[in-house]
């Protein structure tokens, strides 16, 4: 375009002479200094930006990790994995999960499938079939008004057993390290919390 433009002006020239935009020395200097200053504001705000991501690191307290309690003392928790479509990584989700050192009688892994249209469901069966504790539910129809992993949450939390203390909703990506659900409980009774979220190691692939 810019090649069109520029044979457009030379074809309209009376004179056929390729004319040239010649700026004076200060208005040159002009330009270049608002460059400069918007260079040199850039950079100081990207600086600030990074400083300041710095400082909020310290911000969150690290989770301290607890032994396992046990198993007449360990209330009973639901985990609730909504999931769809996540057949590359519902299988190491629910691995960790059921390595926890957690008590395994105190521990139910509800899955919920989201509509899955790949193999998410047949994954998470054959895990079931395995273990026990974890269980695989289908999600109903979208209601309208809904968001579908919230309403994949809200019916995990609905199929819980009555006598369930603790709901740890966990995303199918994640993989919990082995005392990650025995530390948060524990990390929930000593500060007398009602709700504890933890902001996860993130890797990029």
């Amino acid at each position: 375009i810019a090649v069109a433009v520029y044979s457009a002006e030379l074809i309209g020239s009376p004179t056929g002479s390729l004319s040239r935009d010649v700026r004076s020395g200060p208005e040159r200097g002009v330009g270049r200094t608002v460059e400069l200053l918007v260079s040199a504001a850039w950079l100081a705000i990207m600086a600030w930006l990074i400083v300041r991501a710095v400082r909020q690191r310290g911000l969150l307290s690290r989770l301290a990790v607890a032994p396992a309690p046990p198993p007449d003392q360990a209330p009973l928790v639901a985990v609730i994995v909504p999931a769809r479509n996540e057949e590359e990584n519902i299988g190491r989700c629910l691995a960790a999960l059921v390595a926890q050192d957690y008590p395994a009688g105190r521990l139910r892994v509800l899955v919920v499938d989201d509509h899955s249209q790949d193999a998410t469901a047949s994954v998470v069966g054959g895990m079931a079939a395995r273990y026990g504790q974890v269980e695989l539910l289908r999600s109903p129809p979208l209601p309208a008004g809904w968001v579908g992993k919230s309403h994949a949450c809200w019916s995990g939390a609905r199929a819980v057993l009555r006598e369930t203390q603790w709901l740890c909703f966990v995303d199918a990506d994640v993989t919990l390290a082995p005392a990650a659900l025995s530390s948060a409980v524990q990390a929930a009774a000593l500060r007398n919390l009602d709700l504890l979220s933890l902001a996860p190691h993130q890797e990029l692939r």
